[in-house]
């Protein structure tokens, strides 16, 4: 008893530790018990499991394997979340036994576990799984995310496991992304259509994607086939950037530095730098993060185009060379504060500003022959110089709350964002031929700024036998105002303000949005899901220089189906459809004449309609521990298509513009393959072939009927290679067959952009290092894109009637291929260390 009291005095603080942790414990396996308890059937019990490694850490995406102990068929399973915990339920009545595997660690085995009615949850705590014999000698397999994953109504593409898009833009990064296809000009597509809705977290952006870095993203989410819950913006989907943002405990971050160079042809450009911190913090109720991002680049191309037309029977041929050098700064400021008020509910603020500057310059050499192709009858250089800025300021206050029945949920959300700036466009043409005619300038100044609003409330909540009701509300309101000065003459000091071509206006939208959801389950293997949204959209244009406002109201309805037959844990199919719309936007519907460059001009059309979708996807998905096939078949009938539409006004002038053909019709086949090939090495194989039929009969008698319907097709593939000592590499090629730019609906771009016509096969091939140091908290990242210089743009435009006739080749190539090394250090956000047993528990819950 002496011995006893002298121990106590010297160490009554550890035995005060330890029994504080031993009711923590407690309390965290009650509370646990108590979620599982939730999850409890009349026919059906719980598994819960927390799986640690060797070293007591918590194992995130370990596997947990129920078998049946009678006959060792496979009955359900789960995966870990970041604490090592899952909560395994809907298993029936019964004894089964566990297989607990985490990738390079030797499986373990749990047997004789048995759920009744009396003990309907069996709990397993702190399993330790060891590293296997059968590793490979010296290489440390990790267990990481998928660099794709299949859901039901999307595809999710998580860029951190994407070596090749390290030092990149957003926009650079979703030229790695199935289904989709970035042109050399910046124009996106999915499955073929550049009309697709692009979010940032599930919101509209003023900001373009390539203002944004790739080490801001998340991940890239494809939606194909949305649910009523999301606008029907978009004839071929949806694609959604997922930003960054930490929840781990304590203070955590990372910072990254890089550089790059690229080439074109045989010169070399330098400069391409960026920098960017991201910093977490989260103390019980409250977590606080916030991102910096700095960019400096440059982007430098050279472009041709060869034009040969005729016009009542005189026939002419221009030919344009023209070279550029764009240089370009960002700063990008994020932050925000989520705020647990208790279990129930939830509060979050976000705040943005960014400011985005550009200078860009290009000079042309063009000339332009008359019906004798041998001699010209005018040759100019055009050089232009363009200044740039803006600036992007956007908050979003979210509230949620859980209510005591489980599943019920009700949120609201209102998000503002504003976008100005101004830039400044001069152009100067320098007359070779004829010696004796006056240089032309032409300068254009142009302020704008844009609002956008959103407010939105949803509710969830179950009903009946394991239905679900989501439904909601959304208001969207957007206002611009754009200020529009050009200036004309033959020298700077006399140089006179063109009123006529002042493209002055303001731009309002309000879109009231309504919206169903049900959602059931049958016999456990069959899930379905109908949805309905109603819209009413109402758009105002006026353009101040004329006083003319021109005022449309859409209102529709947008129904959509889901379904899924699930045979096995391996093998399922599903079905869905929706209908989709794409409005016209601001520079669609905009009659002003870009006459930047006077040969190749380009206006909107106020007269657009919008253009109606219906869309069906049928897939099927095969999936196991090493392998998942993924294959769809989809049809889309669209109506009153929008598309670019080129037709001559002169013998050497062009216009491009919109129009609304009558309906189009496109269908074909997706297919996705990933393989565990080796525990070092992983494959992703994916692939599209559709073809496009459009039909037209609305006075675009310039269409060639050979560009109303073609077949299409490309490849990509992914290569992931995992070797000793922490060094990945990653390969990454792709090709695109021949496609039309008939129905393309991208931005004009130079020269023009492009009407009805071809665009050529594109083959690219990207490659991309990576290794880890200081116990993987340092990490060097090397990407060479575009190995072999291949990506360029060859577009052949076409068409021809009665009068007149016009065949147009252009060419651009970009300085696509690049070196880019980038050096980042992660601060405590490696991997969560031991579960944190303080007062506030969370940590240890299940999600």
């Amino acid at each position: 008893m002496i011995i006893f009291n002298i121990f106590l005095k010297k160490h009554h603080t550890l035995l005060l530790v330890i029994l504080l942790a031993s009711l923590m414990s407690v309390t965290a396996q009650e509370k646990l018990s108590i979620q599982a308890r939730t999850l409890v059937t009349s026919n059906t019990g719980v598994i819960a499991c927390s799986i640690i490694d060797e070293d007591g850490q918590a194992l995130e995406y370990a596997t947990v394997t129920v078998f049946s102990l009678k006959d060792s068929s496979m009955v359900t399973g789960a995966i870990t979340n970041a604490r090592g915990i899952c909560l395994i339920d809907k298993v029936p009545w019964g004894s089964y036994y566990l297989r607990i595997s985490y990738i390079g660690y030797a499986n373990k085995y749990v047997n004789n576990i048995t759920l009744t009615v009396k003990n309907p949850i069996y709990q397993l705590t702190k399993q330790k799984i060891m590293p296997g014999q059968q590793m490979i000698e010296g290489v440390t397999v990790r267990a990481e995310k998928e660099m794709i994953q299949t859901n039901l109504d999307k595809k999710v593409f998580n860029v951190d496991k994407n070596i090749t898009s390290e030092g990149a833009t957003c926009l650079e990064v979703l030229e790695n992304i199935p289904s989709v296809d970035v042109d050399v000009e910046g124009n996106v597509s999915l499955r073929g259509s550049q009309s697709v809705t692009i979010l940032v977290d599930n919101r509209p952006t003023h900001l373009t994607l390539d203002q944004i870095p790739s080490g801001m993203v998340e991940s890239i989410e494809l939606i194909t086939n949305p649910s009523a819950r999301y606008e029907p913006d978009g004839v071929s989907g949806i694609i959604n950037v997922v930003l960054k943002k930490t929840k781990e405990k304590g203070f955590n971050g990372m910072i990254t530095v890089g550089s790059g160079a690229s080439n074109l042809d045989s010169t070399f450009f330098f400069g391409k730098n960026n920098l960017s911190a991201n910093v977490n913090y989260r103390y019980n109720k409250v977590n606080v993060f916030a991102n910096y991002n700095f960019r400096m680049m440059n982007r430098n191309n050279y472009n041709t185009l060869d034009r040969a037309s005729v016009f009542n029977n005189d026939t002419n041929r221009f030919y344009q060379m023209s070279r550029s050098r764009g240089e370009f700064m960002s700063h990008n400021i994020r932050t925000g504060l989520d705020y647990y008020l208790n279990k129930k509910n939830t509060l979050s603020l976000n705040l943005n500003f960014s400011k985005f500057e550009r200078l860009h310059r290009s000079n042309s050499d063009s000339r332009s022959s008359f019906n004798n192709i041998d001699t010209a009858d005018k040759e100019y250089i055009l050089d232009s110089r363009r200044e740039f800025a803006n600036y992007n300021l956007s908050s979003n206050i979210f509230y949620k709350h859980d209510f005591n029945k489980k599943g019920q949920e009700l949120t609201a959300s209102v998000y503002y964002t504003r976008m100005w700036g101004g830039n400044e466009l001069e152009g100067l043409e320098t007359y070779s031929i004829p010696s004796d005619r006056e240089d032309f300038i032409n300068k254009t100044v142009t302020l704008s700024d844009n609002h956008f609003v959103t407010a939105q409330v949803d509710f969830v909540t179950p009903v009946g036998n394991g239905g679900r009701i989501e439904t909601g509300y959304k208001l969207t309101s957007r206002f611009t105002d754009q200020e529009y000065h050009q200036y004309i003459g033959s020298k700077e000091d006399n140089l006179i303000e063109s009123a006529s071509d002042a493209n002055n206006y303001n731009y309002n939208e309000y879109i009231n949005a309504l919206y169903f959801i049900y959602s059931n389950t049958i016999r456990e293997k069959f899930k379905y899901q109908v949805g309905l949204r109603g819209e009413l959209a109402n758009n105002t244009f006026y353009l101040k220089n004329i006083d003319t406002t021109s005022r449309s109201i859409y209102p529709h309805l947008f129904p959509t189906l889901h379904l899924v037959y699930e045979f096995n844990e391996k093998h399922s199919i599903f079905l869905s459809y929706s209908m989709r719309v794409q409005r016209p936007n601001i520079f669609q519907l905009n009659p002003y004449v870009n006459n930047s460059d006077r040969f190749n001009l380009s206006k909107g059309n106020p007269s657009l309609k919008p253009e109606l979708t219906n869309s069906v996807e049928l897939g099927y998905q095969y999936y196991t521990e090493k392998s998942s096939v993924t294959t769809n078949v989809f049809y889309r009938h669209r109506y009153q298509m929008i598309s670019r539409y080129t037709e001559l006004l002169n013998d050497s002038v062009s216009l491009t513009s919109y129009q609304n053909f009558n309906q189009a019709q496109s269908y074909g086949i997706e297919l996705n393959y990933a393989q565990t090939i080796f525990k070092w090495w992983r494959a992703n194989i994916n692939g599209s072939f559709y073809q496009t039929l459009i039909d037209s009969t609305q006075g675009m008698d310039m269409i060639d009927p050979n560009l109303m319907k073609d077949w299409s097709w490309n490849v990509r593939g992914m290569f992931s290679f995992i070797l000793p000592k922490d060094f990945d590499i990653q390969l990454t090629a792709s090709y695109r067959s021949p496609m039309l730019t008939t129905g393309s609906m991208g931005g004009f771009g130079w020269g023009g952009g492009s009407g009805q016509g071809r665009m050529e096969e594109q083959w690219v091939m990207d490659i991309g290092f990576k290794k880890m140091f200081l116990k993987k908290t340092l990490t060097l990242s090397v990407r060479v894109s575009d190995i072999f210089a291949s990506r360029t743009s060859r577009i052949n435009t076409f068409g021809h009637n009665e009068m007149s006739s016009f065949d147009t080749y252009s060419f651009r190539k970009n300085d696509s291929r690049q070196l880019f090394i980038s050096l980042s250090y992660r601060i405590n956000n490696y991997r969560p260390k031991r579960v944190n047993y303080n007062n506030e528990m969370e940590d240890y819950y299940y999600e």
